[in-house]
Parts: structure tokens; C-alpha cells; sequence
């Protein structure tokens, strides 16, 4: 009996020292200093449009990187030498040859990825640019240069996922066409839906 209790009370002793400290409530909700990872000003803002605005670890938001490609890729204008043509991609060489299934199972759609991480960014902006009152003259030129720039930014890569992902525009059906989710909130929990092709690109010129 000696042996089963020894370790039955092992047992409790790990199963307490697992469960029994409990971190305080405050050092659970700590935060790190936002102003590290947090856009204020209107200049931070214009930051993240210029790919220069650093958040931690060192790591830059990479808003004018990796712009999409695939109808380049796919454009008729140019061919490509059998030399050239081995080192590409899986993804390259299936754009190229307008493959059926272009991605081959893989879920790096990067086109789409990297265009709605920037209209994330722009609606980042544009929602901070609201909370911001500009009563200095000299800088209201800079704020409405930012806000002008998101909302171009937001509307061209709308529109270029929309070259993409969906219909080409015809007006005798965009209005039964489905078009592209519409992101028009920061908010990544924000329930997303498809507009028509008429919706998208009525959002796009707005």
C-alpha cells in the first residue's frame, strides 16, 4: 500500500503545483506600451502608407510589397523560353498556362492575402485619422493627403482583387455577378459578405 500512495500523492502535489498559483489578474491584462505598436498621429499614419512605420520586434508593416502579379503572370503579350519557363513557380508556370486549378491545393493565394492586409492597413487609417481633431492650418494638408491616399489605396486593391476573383464587369448581369467581400471596417471579426459586381465596383469608385 505504501508504494500506491507515495505516488498517489505525487500525483496531487503535480496536479497542485499545476493549478493552484494563480496569475494575477492585472499581469494577465498588462499591455505592452502601445505607443511601441500603436499609430497616434497623422504622421504614423503616413508611415504605414510609406512601409516605414516599425511595430515590435523590429518588424515593418510591408504595405507597398508584394503587389499582385497574376495578370501579369497570365497576360497574352509575351512568351516564355523553355529555359526560363523550368525556373518558375508551381503557381507561375500554372498562371502562365492558365491551368484550371492555379493554386494545386496549396492556400497561399498571395494576390488575395497581401490586397486585403492592405485594405486592412487603410481602414487602420482611416478609422484613426477620425478619432484625430487637426486644428493646426500646417497640417491639414498632411491629414487630408493621408485620408485621400487610404481611400485611393483601399479602392485599388478592391479593384484588383476584383480583376482577379470575380466576373468581369458586364452591365447586363453585374447585378447578379457575385463581386468581392467589401472590407470596409478594421474589425477582422466584422461579418463579411459578397456583394454583386455592381456593389463592388459602385465601393470601389466611392
Amino acid at each position: 500500500m505504501a508504494p500506491k500512495l507515495n505516488i498517489l500523492t505525487i500525483l496531487i502535489f503535480i496536479v497542485f503545483l499545476l493549478t493552484g498559483p494563480s496569475c494575477k489578474k492585472d499581469w494577465l491584462n498588462a499591455k505592452p506600451d502601445l505607443a511601441l505598436i500603436e499609430p497616434t498621429t497623422v504622421q504614423d499614419y503616413q508611415s504605414l502608407l510609406d512601409n516605414t512605420f516599425v511595430i515590435a520586434g523590429g518588424n515593418s508593416i510591408n504595405f507597398n510589397n508584394n503587389q499582385p502579379s497574376l495578370g501579369e503572370i497570365s497576360g497574352g503579350e509575351y512568351f516564355v523560353t523553355a529555359p526560363n519557363f523550368g525556373t518558375l513557380t508551381p503557381l507561375e508556370k500554372n498562371a502562365y498556362l492558365w491551368s484550371p486549378d492555379l493554386y494545386n491545393g496549396s492556400d497561399n493565394y498571395s494576390d488575395w492575402q497581401w490586397a486585403y492586409k492592405r485594405i486592412f492597413t487603410t481602414n487602420v487609417i482611416l478609422e484613426g485619422l477620425s478619432k484625430i481633431k487637426v486644428e493646426d492650418e500646417t497640417e491639414v494638408s498632411s491629414f487630408n493627403n493621408v485620408k485621400g491616399a487610404a481611400y485611393f489605396f483601399r479602392g485599388y486593391n478592391h479593384f484588383n482583387v476584383a480583376q482577379l476573383f470575380c466576373q468581369p464587369y458586364d452591365k447586363a448581369s453585374s447585378k447578379k455577378d457575385l463581386g468581392i467581400p467589401l472590407k470596409l471596417k478594421s474589425d477582422v471579426l466584422a461579418a463579411s459578405y459578397r456583394p454583386t459586381v455592381e456593389e463592388t465596383y459602385q465601393q470601389i469608385l466611392e
